[in-house]
């Protein structure tokens, strides 16, 4: 993983980034470029089947420690979490979207 593009901005041993490139593992090895307030599918647990969606809300490097920081939103589908799924989470459609069932 590396930061695309120049700084966007800095606070004290923090530079922050709007962009990063990154290699998925293979056989999807070619480098992609994410971006502030894209998505992208995350796989959390290697033992588990379960992916998650992850929208990148910061990224920054810490020049003191040399770490490279990427601040996560993640979305989970209802039967994923401890609740699961209930009646007012709606019904999903053939494609794997959801249909509320809200007005």
């Amino acid at each position: 993983m590396k930061f695309a593009g120049s700084p966007c901005g800095q606070h004290g041993s923090y530079v922050f980034y709007k962009g990063l490139r990154y290699t998925s593992p293979p056989p999807h090895a070619a480098p992609r470029l994410l971006a502030l307030g894209e998505f992208v599918f995350l796989k959390i647990w290697p033992h588990e089947d379960i992916v998650s969606i992850g929208e990148p809300q910061l990224m920054w490097e810490d020049r003191a420690s040399g770490n490279l920081l990427v601040s996560l939103k993640l979305y989970f589908r209802p039967e994923n979490t401890p609740e699961g799924r209930s009646g007012e989470h709606g019904e999903m459609n053939g494609a794997g979207a959801f249909i509320s069932t809200h007005d």
